[in-house]
C-alpha cells in the first residue's frame, strides 16, 4: 500500500486549479447566456427574498443578469429597508409589502404593482418559514 503524505502546498495547488476550472466554466456559461438576454424586458415579481444567501436572491440575480426588470416583496416593516436595498442592487426601486397570510395585502400588492407595470411576466414564489435556530450559521 502506498502512503500519501499530506502537503499543504499541493493541497492549495489542487484547490486553486479546481477553482480556476470552475471559474472558466462559469464564465463561459455566463457569456453565452448573457449575450442572449433570455428575459430582456420581462417583468418578474420575486417573493421571499430576505438575504443574499437565499434561493430567491440567486434567482433574482440570474433573472436580472438575463435582462429582467424586478419587483421584490417584503413581509413587514422590519424587512422593508433590507429588501429595498436588495431591489436597488438589482436596479429596481420596487419593493412592496406583502404579508401572504392576508388576502387584503396580496390584493394590495397587485394593485400597487399596477402603478409600475401594466403586466407581469413571471412570479418567483420563494416564501418559506423556518425557526430562527434552523437557519442560524452556515448552511
Amino acid at each position: 500500500m502506498t502512503r500519501r503524505i499530506f502537503s499543504p502546498l499541493a493541497a492549495w495547488r489542487r484547490r486553486a486549479e479546481k477553482e480556476n476550472e470552475e471559474k472558466a466554466v462559469l464564465h463561459a456559461a455566463q457569456s453565452i447566456i448573457g449575450s442572449m438576454g433570455l428575459l430582456s424586458g420581462r417583468k418578474i415579481l420575486v417573493t421571499g427574498l430576505l438575504s443574499n444567501r437565499s434561493i430567491a436572491y440567486g434567482i433574482a440575480k440570474a433573472a436580472r443578469r438575463e435582462g429582467a426588470e424586478l419587483a421584490l416583496t417584503y413581509q413587514n416593516e422590519r424587512f422593508k429597508d433590507r429588501v429595498a436595498e436588495m431591489a436597488r442592487e438589482f436596479g429596481s426601486e420596487i419593493a412592496l409589502p406583502c404579508e401572504v397570510t392576508s388576502d387584503a395585502e396580496i390584493s394590495g400588492l397587485f394593485q400597487e404593482l399596477k402603478k409600475y407595470w401594466a403586466g407581469l411576466d413571471g412570479l418567483v414564489h420563494a416564501i418559506a418559514f423556518a425557526p430562527r435556530e434552523a437557519i442560524a450559521g452556515d448552511s
